[in-house]
């Protein structure tokens, strides 16, 4: 009887000791982030829910985000983002500046998703995808979304226009395609990076006067943060197109 005892005594002290020990499944989840939404001209934030606890990221580890329409925007960004246990924010993505699909990865106990979108009527449909699993291999719709921004479409030439966005290779080192819809003269396109402890090293056009297709190469520097601007002294009524395909 006493050994019958001692051995359920002991039985017990192991389970005892194991009922401390919580272990949360990794699971995958998808979600509609916005349907043809307005573009509002500010950040708009999305924040990836769980059903069974809101906002709070259930073992995700790698995060998709699928942009599958953009509708009259003249400028467009959109990044994943990690929130810890601070409420401190991380990028955990590259940009995507157009329609396609960029990954993050990395464990927050929150994710959300920051827009940033211009031009009046314009929309856009974004939805979210998480899993637990090996990071993804830079091909296909990642690798076009990761190296190709679509920087200015259609944007007006009344003032000067700008945008700053994260290299996705921290070099400059590219090509960029510039339309003008009306030719005009005079205008200066300046490509930046901002590289910290270090002068910013500048790169300017200044594109010929007419309406054909013009391609410039963009020599490689240190290039962590992108900022392009374009002023066009006097553009009137003309509008622009700027595409940004960064080298691999």
């Amino acid at each position: 009887m006493r050994k019958l005892a001692i051995v359920l005594g002991l039985l017990l002290a192991s389970l005892s000791a194991f009922a401390d020990i919580t272990y949360t499944s990794p699971q995958t989840t998808q979600q509609v982030l916005a349907q043809n939404a307005a573009c509002t001209g500010s950040t708009q934030i999305f924040l990836i829910t769980n059903p069974a606890v809101l906002g709070s990221n259930v073992g995700q580890t790698q995060h998709y985000l699928t942009i599958s329409s953009i509708t009259g925007a003249k400028q467009f960004f959109a990044i994943i983002q990690g929130v810890d246990v601070l409420g401190n924010t991380t990028s955990i993505s590259n940009p995507i500046m157009g329609v396609g699909t960029v990954r993050g990865s990395g464990y927050y106990p929150k994710i959300q998703v920051a827009v940033f979108c211009t031009g009046v009527g314009a929309t856009f449909t974004a939805t979210y995808s998480g899993t637990s699993s090996t990071y993804d291999s830079s091909v296909g719709s990642y690798l076009l979304a990761d190296v190709d921004k679509v920087v200015f479409n259609a944007q007006s030439l009344v003032t000067t226009q700008s945008i700053t966005f994260q290299t996705p290779y921290s070099s400059s080192a590219g090509q960029l395609f510039f339309l003008y819809s009306t030719a005009i003269s005079g205008g200066i396109l300046t490509v930046q990076c901002a590289t910290p402890g270090a002068a910013s090293p500048v790169f300017t056009i200044t594109p010929v006067n007419t309406t054909a297709l013009q391609i410039f190469t963009v020599p490689g520097f240190n290039c962590p943060q992108t900022a392009i601007s374009f002023n066009p002294n006097g553009g009137g009524t003309a509008v622009i197109y700027v595409e940004y395909l960064y080298s691999t």
